[in-house]
């Protein structure tokens, strides 16, 4: 099976400029704990993740109404292709420990895939690797 067969399609995303408050409120909204962070041109320059805003904004004590996004996103983005087989993208979530990767079709974002996504459609074993590597 492929990416492309269980990625989830539908990407919001925000600015680099925009405050934590504001990626916050988006995501409480959307009910989700990552979101891409695409600058003006369509270029990605990071995620911000739930945990980003718990560990690098209150952690420290910042107001997330004047900390911009860009301050406390994830840089290092790791990515998969639509046509990567469901076993290369775990590979890739294994090795950085992960749980989402986001899937590129020639240079664009076009989706995330979860470890949630993999466990629920493929074989037990698979996701219960990824996650014990992912979770060391």
């Amino acid at each position: 099976m492929l990416v492309k067969d269980l990625m989830n399609r539908r990407i919001e995303s925000v600015l680099p400029n925009s405050t934590v408050l504001q990626a916050a409120k988006k995501m409480r909204d959307l009910n989700i704990g990552i979101i891409p962070v695409i600058n003006e041109s369509g270029n990605i320059e990071g995620l911000l993740t739930d945990r980003d805003i718990v560990v690098r904004v209150l952690a420290d004590e910042l107001n997330p109404s004047n900390t911009s996004v860009r301050e406390v996103m994830t840089a290092d983005i790791r990515f998969c292709s639509e046509n990567s087989s469901l076993e290369e993208a775990a590979k890739i979530m294994e090795k950085h420990q992960i749980r989402r990767i986001l899937v590129k079709n020639d240079g664009k974002i076009t989706g995330i895939i979860s470890l949630g996504d993999i466990a629920l459609n493929v074989k037990e074993q698979l996701s219960g690797e990824i996650l014990k590597s992912i979770s060391k």
